[in-house]
Order: C-alpha cells, then structure tokens, then sequence
C-alpha cells in the first residue's frame, strides 16, 4: 500500500493532553485493520519518529526570515541549538538517541566541524555557561574630569552575547541538519521494514 492512498483517523481525547487512543484506518475508502506494536523495535522507531520531527523543527527555525528584532533572532537561535541538541542526548524518555560517530562516518568533515559547533554551542552556552567564545562581559570604571573633583565615577560593562549565526554559517548549519535528517530518515526506514516482516509473520 501507498501512505498517499490512506486515510488514518486518529481517536484522541484532547481532554487528556492529545494521548493516543488507538486509530482507524481506510484504504481507498475500504476498512483496514490497525495492529498496535510494541517492544524494543518499536520503542526505537518512535525514537527515530521524534528526532526526525524535531529535525525538521530545526530546518523550519533556519527558514525563518533574518530581518527580526533582536529578542526574536535570540530566541530562534537557541530553539534551534536546544532542539538540534536533545537528538544527540541522553534519551530515557524516548530510549533512542544518535550517535555523532554513526551520522558522520565517512562525511564531510565540514559538516562534522558545524555539528561540533552546534553542540558547544548548545554545552557552553544556551543550556550551560562555560566559553567566553559565545558571550562575555567587560567591566568599566568611567573617572570625572580633572575640573569635576567631587563626582563620583560611574561604572559600566560592555557586554557581548551570540544572538544569531551569520548567513554563511546557517547555510553549513542547515547542511549538517539535512544530512542528519537524511541519515535518521534512513534508520526508521530500516526499523519499518523490520516491523512490518514481524507483524506479517505474527499474523501467518
């Protein structure tokens, strides 16, 4: 079967934050019986299933126009990091997590270089504080003049933060995102197919 040619209807209870309860499906109109699989094969591919969703979430954040106030390119900026991070973290709730070792072998080392850059970024600045390459900060002392004997000085601090990758450096980003995307795509591709013979060879 073709997914184009179904027509999935889920049975979710809003009330209950969107849980699945189960789905019903047609095949040109006619009805299909729906099997819930579950197991370790099956706790991978949803795994597979939400890094995939938050990957393109990442493509859809580089997508979005650059001529934004500030607060707005920050905030899309560390969406994107944060996101692009939690594929590659410790997963206990979704049980599957990527390996940079397995995406990157044999690739392009540039796309290897913007992945690293990706999660210091996200390590060192987003979601910790521990590299004065993304932000730092200067404190100054101001001292009145010479004819204003009685004032006091004035302190200040001159303060850097990244705010947003350069356009050249978001056309790498979006890059090394694709081909992570193209290689998770590949392993639910993999996980399906095994869950199908298994299915198949439960129903004989």
């Amino acid at each position: 079967m073709q997914v184009k040619d179904l027509e999935i209807i889920p049975h979710v209870d809003h009330s209950k934050n969107a849980r699945d309860h189960g789905a019903s499906a047609k095949y040109k109109g006619e009805d299909c019986k729906v099997v819930d699989y579950s197991g370790p094969l099956a706790r991978r591919s949803n795994g597979f299933n939400l890094i995939l969703q938050d990957l393109e979430l990442c493509l859809q954040y580089a997508d979005l126009p650059y001529d934004q106030p500030a607060v707005i390119q920050s905030a899309i900026h560390r969406a994107l990091v944060i996101t692009y991070g939690k594929c590659f973290a410790k997963a206990d709730g979704r049980g599957t997590k990527l390996e940079a070792k397995h995406v990157f072998k044999d690739t392009d080392p540039a796309l290897v270089s913007y992945h690293q850059l990706l999660i210091k970024t996200r390590n060192d600045f987003v979601a910790h504080s521990g590299s004065d390459d993304f932000e730092d900060s200067h404190v100054k002392v101001v001292l009145p003049p010479e004819s204003e004997p009685g004032l006091q000085p004035c302190m200040l601090h001159a303060a850097r933060s990244l705010r947003n990758f350069s356009p050249q450096n978001m056309r790498f980003v979006v890059q090394t995102i694709e081909h992570v995307k193209n290689y998770t795509e590949e392993r639910l591709k993999q996980c399906g197919e095994l869950i199908k013979k298994q299915v198949l060879s439960e129903l004989e």
